[in-house]
């Protein structure tokens, strides 16, 4: 598992490799290893480094843009609202089968219809989102 984004975070966090290796446990030796390409480090050593920098393990090893599952819940909500804007000023067809950009008769009725499963699992979701975000918010 090489850790493609180590060093980056480490130079972003701006700890020096000793700083690092003092925090998770582990000789500066030893890091400075995993970050070269080296050796690799076990899962409970990627975890803890993940942890050190307030990424994902996936993040560390180049599986994922998002540095965390807030950057990702963020995204998804952009693109739920996207969607919704979409919808919000598409074209209205008369007899309220749905909403569709440039009409709905420009599509067949497949596409129609995959269409609106999109939208409704989309605002669906995001719906959920927000019911869960509001129930783990702390009121102070």
């Amino acid at each position: 598992m090489k850790l493609a984004n180590l060093e980056k975070e480490r130079i972003l966090n701006d700890f020096t490799q000793e700083d690092v290796a003092n925090e998770i446990g582990c000789a500066r030796s030893t890091y400075a290893n995993w970050e070269s390409g080296k050796r690799e480090p076990d899962f409970d050593s990627a975890q803890k480094l993940a942890n050190t920098f307030g990424v994902s393990v996936d993040y560390l090893i180049g599986n994922s843009k998002f540095r965390n599952a807030d950057e990702l819940a963020q995204k998804y909500i952009e693109l739920v609202k996207q969607v919704q804007s979409i919808i919000e000023h598409a074209d209205y067809k008369s007899n309220a089968d749905g909403v569709f950009l440039g009409g709905s008769d420009k599509y067949s009725e497949d596409e129609l219809e995959v269409a609106r499963a999109a939208a409704k699992a989309a605002i669906d979701a995001m719906r959920k989102l927000n019911r869960q975000k509001d129930k783990y918010r702390t009121t102070r």
